[in-house]
């Protein structure tokens, strides 16, 4: 049942926590569990009640685990299964129409301005490279972040972006896995770090990337750094440039290279070529009316020399 464009899928099971203990809603001891980690266990005085998720891929104990969730928090509303002898085979299906809620990222501006350095958050998704190549063009690199005042800047600003229809939000950073370390791209130590586990940590030899995610409601830390595959096309991430002066983004390769000293010399190549084409025709031209008008006169000489010729006989 999970659609191929989630991450994960979930349900409402019926296990709840009583006494800091999880049962069965109706008491009974659970004989058979399979329930990992969540946001209220047993050691929590939060109420907590008991959910199934099948996310390959995602950060839970297993691909299909149970959790311990918060079982009135609106912020994470999910699908649930029934179970009974005689259920009704056709329930009624109430169906709605609602207004998707516009995204925060539509009426919040790309680039943004953060000290003397400016960010450029992008809407579409990437991969590492790929994404990187892109802030290239801008100017800059994939964002370096080298204090925790920087890191709540940006943690600011993927909690303003994150839609509400959406879980999580997550950005592309310039760090990278190098000789089984992550390091910024140029080589430089992270001084200041963030980073968690992912599906590439130190002790794999997978290539592995760095990425920022915001998840108020997931079962993961609400903001932290992530280590992923770089050219996983499973899991594109949207991403963060960063520079000095990043130029707009809305200015296409195009008109960029244009204005560029080398597209300058290029149309001026174009335009000189494209007169010497026209000068050749004119000159093509001309030179067959001259062996036309040549070639009539000497016609006209010819008859009029036949005249003359008759005239005197």
């Amino acid at each position: 049942r999970k659609p191929s464009n989630e991450r994960t899928i979930s349900y409402w099971l019926d296990g709840v926590k009583r006494n800091m203990k999880y049962v069965w809603n109706d008491g009974s001891e659970m004989i058979y569990k399979n329930l990992g980690g969540g946001r209220a266990d047993e050691s929590s005085y939060t109420e907590g009640c008991v959910s199934v998720m099948y996310g390959p891929g995602f950060l839970v104990p297993e691909p299909y685990s149970w959790l311990k969730v918060s079982c009135t928090n609106d912020g994470y509303p999910i699908q649930y299964v029934c179970k009974g002898k005689n259920l009704n085979d056709s329930p009624t299906i109430t169906t709605t129409t609602t207004v998707a809620p516009t995204t925060p990222s539509e009426s919040l501006p790309s680039l943004v301005t953060w000290g003397a350095m400016q960010y450029f958050f992008s809407d579409e998704k990437l991969n590492w490279s790929e994404s990187q190549q892109k802030c290239t063009d801008l100017g800059g690199t994939l964002a370096t972040i080298f204090s925790q005042d920087e890191d709540d800047f940006i943690r600011g600003q993927l909690r303003d972006r994150k839609s509400p229809s959406d879980r999580s939000i997550n950005y592309w950073l310039d760090g990278v896995k190098k000789d089984m370390k992550y390091v910024w791209n140029d080589g430089l130590e992270m001084i200041y770090t963030n980073l968690r586990s992912g599906r590439t940590n130190e002790n794999s030899f997978k290539e592995g990337c760095v990425s920022v995610g915001y998840s108020p409601t997931g079962t993961i830390p609400v903001y932290s750094w992530w280590t992923n595959d770089c050219a996983d096309k499973r899991f594109p991430y949207q991403y963060i440039c960063k520079g000095e002066d990043l130029e707009k983004p809305s200015k296409s390769a195009v008109l960029k290279f244009l204005e560029s000293t080398t597209g300058i010399a290029v149309i001026a190549a174009v335009v000189l070529i494209i007169l010497l084409i026209i000068i050749l025709v004119i000159a093509k031209k001309r030179g067959c009316c001259r062996s036309l008008c040549s070639c009539c006169n000497k016609n006209t000489n010819g008859i009029e020399s036949g005249i003359d010729n008759m005239a005197m006989k």
